[in-house]
C-alpha cells in the first residue's frame, strides 16, 4: 500500500490506483474501506493519463452529471482537513467535496465562479468563509483546508491563503461526494484527494503540494516498484 501522512480516513488517487483504473471504483488507499464511485461517467473516457507535477492519471469530470460517491459518512466535525489537486476547466462553481443531506450539510469545500474571483470557500451548513487569495483555473493546483475547532485555514498551492472563524458544524450521516452537491457539478479534472482525521500543519500542506500522489521519503511510483508489495503503488 502507499504510505500517507498518517490520518487519512479517505484516499482516493487516481495516480496511485492501479485496481481502479478505467473501471467504476475508485479505491480508497487509507485502507479504510471507504472506496468511490464513479457515477454516470464512462470509465474508459473519465479515466486519463495524466503526468503534470509527477502525477500518472487524473479522473475528468463532465460537469454535467459526472461525480464520484464515497462511502465515507463520518468526518470528524472539530477537527479535520481536506487536500485535492484539482485543474478546473471553466467558470461555474466546482464542488470539491461534499457532505450534506437534505439540505443540512457537515461541510462543503468547493471554488467559486468568476463572479467571487475563484476563491476557495468552506460552509459548514449554515455560513461560509472564503480564501483571501484566488485559485487559478485551467492549470493544476492544490487545494487544502483544515480545522481545529472553530478555526479554519485555507490553503492554495501549498501556500496559507486565510485563516478564518466558523462554527463547527452539526455531524452529518451523509455519505461524502466528489464533484456533486445536488444543485452543480464540477467540471475538470482532480487527483489526489485526502481526508484527514486531524489538522495538517503547513509543513504537511505543502508537502502534499509540492507533487500529487505525495509520500513520505518520495516512494516513487511505476508498475515495476517492489514486486510484492501492490505491484508498483500504482493503483490507478
Amino acid at each position: 500500500m502507499p504510505t500517507g501522512l498518517g490520518g487519512e480516513i479517505i484516499w482516493l488517487c487516481p495516480s496511485l490506483d492501479d485496481d481502479g483504473n478505467g473501471t467504476t471504483t475508485v479505491t480508497d488507499l487509507s485502507g479504510n474501506g471507504n472506496d468511490g464511485t464513479l457515477t454516470n461517467a464512462t470509465p474508459a473516457t473519465a479515466w486519463i493519463a495524466d503526468t503534470a507535477y509527477d502525477g500518472i492519471r487524473a479522473i475528468d469530470l463532465d460537469g454535467t452529471n459526472d461525480y464520484v460517491a464515497t462511502t465515507l459518512n463520518a468526518v470528524p466535525v472539530s477537527s479535520h482537513s481536506f487536500a485535492i489537486w484539482v485543474y478546473k476547466h471553466s467558470t461555474n462553481d466546482a464542488i470539491l467535496l461534499n457532505q450534506r443531506v437534505g439540505g443540512n450539510a457537515q461541510f462543503q469545500l468547493w471554488l467559486s465562479p468568476s463572479t467571487h474571483s475563484q476563491k476557495l470557500q468552506y460552509w459548514n451548513g449554515s455560513s461560509q468563509v472564503n480564501s483571501d487569495t484566488n485559485c487559478p483555473q485551467n492549470q493544476w493546483v492544490h487545494c487544502g483546508a483544515t480545522r481545529s475547532g472553530t478555526t479554519l485555514k485555507f490553503y492554495i498551492s501549498g501556500t496559507l491563503a486565510g485563516t478564518k472563524t466558523i462554527a463547527v458544524p452539526s455531524a452529518s450521516s451523509a455519505n461524502v461526494l466528489l464533484g456533486y452537491e445536488g444543485y452543480g457539478y464540477a467540471k475538470g479534472k482532480w487527483d489526489d484527494c485526502r481526508i484527514f482525521n486531524r489538522e495538517l500543519t503547513a509543513g504537511e500542506m505543502s508537502a502534499l503540494a509540492s507533487v500529487r500522489a505525495y509520500q513520505p521519503g518520495g516512494t516513487p511510483k511505476g508498475p515495476d516498484y517492489m514486486t510484492g508489495v501492490r505491484r508498483g503503488l500504482l493503483f490507478l
